[in-house]
């Protein structure tokens, strides 16, 4: 069977169109993501219960029964934390953008923002103690191996 240069063009076509129409698509579904993390904080909830079910999938029983009741009383301070986070944030960058920007206001800013990040550290490190101190022996084995299962290089780079 012979393809004919026009028939080898239709196939070119057809392949670019389909590249084009996959590249357009990834490109709109991440800019409406983009778009949707400034407009509310479900983002928020959803990367947080997430997190939960892979942290709540490394443990059984006992120890399931215990992060999950931590978890519940943290997850509002979390998420309370991240938003404060990005309002600080967000507050820094209008500043930026200013044709003058206040070096007081924008110190402010800075230091809002610094607070917010120091918040989520104490909030997301309180977990972490509330959780591995009850955790069983092999629960926290769990963790710690969860923990530096993608960071191998934590070690190496010292």
């Amino acid at each position: 069977m012979k393809i004919t240069k026009q028939t080898g063009l239709f196939i070119v076509l057809g392949v670019s169109l389909a590249i084009n129409v996959y590249i357009i698509g990834t490109v709109g579904v991440y800019a409406y993501k983009f778009r949707t993390i400034g407009e509310g904080s479900t983002w928020i909830e959803e990367r947080l219960d997430r997190g939960e079910k892979r942290f709540l999938s490394q443990l059984e029983g006992d120890d399931q029964v215990l992060a999950q009741k931590v978890i519940n009383e943290r997850k509002p301070l979390l998420r309370d934390a991240f938003i404060e986070l990005l309002d600080a944030r967000r507050a820094v960058i209008d500043t930026l953008k200013t044709d003058a920007p206040n070096p007081q206001e924008l110190a402010r800013h800075l230091t809002q923002s610094q607070n917010a990040v120091d918040q989520l550290n104490i909030n997301f490190h309180g977990f972490l103690r509330d959780v591995t101190l009850g955790l069983s022996d092999e629960g926290r084995q769990k963790i710690g191996d969860r923990l530096t299962k993608n960071h191998r290089a934590w070690r190496t780079e010292r």
